[in-house]
Parts: C-alpha cells; structure tokens; sequence
C-alpha cells in the first residue's frame, strides 16, 4: 500500500491507496484526465475552496486551492480587486498555480505564477510547507508550473490588481495581414494591460483583428451605470451536456 495526501477545508489526510492503483492525482476542479486515462487514482479536493483573507491595504488575498477564477472574481470584483485571469474563469488557483498559466495582460502582469506570494502544500510525506520565492525560490518555482509533481498546493496568497469598476475600456482594429497585424501589436501593446488578436488562417493574407484593453475609471462609464459599477454577475449563453 502507498499513502497519498489529501485535503478537506484546511484539514490535511494521508489516503491508503493500493500499490496497483497506477498514477495518482489531486483533482481541484474536477478533472484529473492523465491519471483517469492511466487508470490510476483521483482525490478529489474540491472541498479547498473559499477566500481565507483579504488584505484590502496591500492588495492581496489568501485564497483555498480549490477555489475556481470564477468564483474568486464574484467575491473580489465587488470589493474593487481582479486578478490575473486566462481566457476561462473555469479554472481553479490550485491549478493556475501548477500550470502557470496567463493571461491577455501577459506583457503587462506576468503569469498568475508571477503574482503570487506564498503557497501552502503538502509534499509526498504529510508535511505541510510554506514556500515563497524570497524564502525558498528552488522550491517554490517548481511548484509554479510543476503539474503537481511536488506536493498538493492547498492555499495560496496573490496579489490583486485594484480597479474602479467591472468593464473594460477595449479598442478593436482590423489587420490586413500577419506583418500589419505584428507591427500594430509591436508599436502600441505598452499602451493597454490586456492584448489578444485572431488571425484567419483560412485567408490568404492572414488578415486579423487585434482586441486590446483596459479596465475602465468610473469616469469613463455612463452617469447611470456609475452606481453599480463593481457589480459582477455574468451568466452561461451556452452550455454543453456532460457525456463524459
């Protein structure tokens, strides 16, 4: 028998899991797919969820692993913070961490990795570890973008990017090809936080439409709209049957 670690809330467990049980992995979102297709064994974490603190005078929160982008943007939007967030809210901190993910601000914020401060987990003995990049860099970037090879984060403190409201401030051109389209970006993209094109593969000239962006100053919204400007509550247009 191999032990395997766990968490429920801030509760941390050692799991007897059989020797023939094959790969093992920490699910925080609800998918696990190497270790499912290996046959091997998922913990579900999905329990680590919720925000631990929130510092509002440095901009920085303590956050469970298993808390979705999603959720974590409902409760801070309000409160007048956002975060490094990819192209889908679906993903949890636990899992930004371990792939180090990024956003459209790449040029501007880093990755999620980049913003955060400390990171909670516990390593293949039990043993629950605080790691920060001053205190223990080696450590901590292998985590960061580690796929989970070095323990189950379970909490983790980020910066936050302050903001006045819940729009974006966005401006769309039309390139004619690649070259238009990389020389815009090049001569204009230290101008906004936020920067993604699309470009037609299916067109000779590679033509494209570049989208860049900022968050929006109250002073930018309409007078009616200023009341409620943090208000944040985005609902599904679509959604797909699971028939996994």
């Amino acid at each position: 028998m191999g032990r395997a670690v766990f968490g429920v809330r801030k509760r941390y467990f050692l799991a007897e899991v059989p020797d023939s049980a094959g790969a093992i992995a920490v699910t925080l979102d609800g998918l696990a797919l190497p270790a499912q297709n290996a046959g091997g064994v998922v913990l579900d974490a999905t329990a680590l969820r919720g925000v631990r603190h929130l510092d509002v005078e440095r901009g920085r929160a303590t956050v469970a692993a298993g808390t979705s982008l999603d959720e974590l943007m409902r409760w801070l939007l309000p409160a007048g913070f956002f975060l490094v967030t990819p192209g889908t809210r679906s993903v949890t901190v636990g899992g930004a961490i371990a792939s180090d993910i990024h956003g459209k601000g790449h040029h501007a914020d880093g990755t999620f990795g980049s913003n955060v401060r400390a990171i909670t987990l516990v390593d293949g003995t039990g043993a629950v570890r605080r790691l920060t990049p001053e205190e223990t860099p080696e450590e901590f970037w292998a985590t960061t973008g580690g796929m989970g090879l070095t323990g189950v984060i379970t909490e983790a403190e980020i910066d936050l990017i302050p903001r006045e409201t819940a729009m974006i401030r966005a401006d769309t051109e039309r390139a004619s090809d690649l070259e238009d389209l990389m020389a815009r970006m090049d001569a204009r993209d230290d101008e906004y936080r936020y920067s993604v094109a699309w470009i037609d593969t299916t067109h000779p000239s590679g033509r494209g439409v570049l989208t860049r962006g900022d968050h929006a100053p109250v002073d930018a919204l309409p007078v009616n709209r200023r009341t409620d400007a943090l208000a944040y509550d985005p609902q599904p247009r679509l959604t797909v049957p699971n028939v996994v």
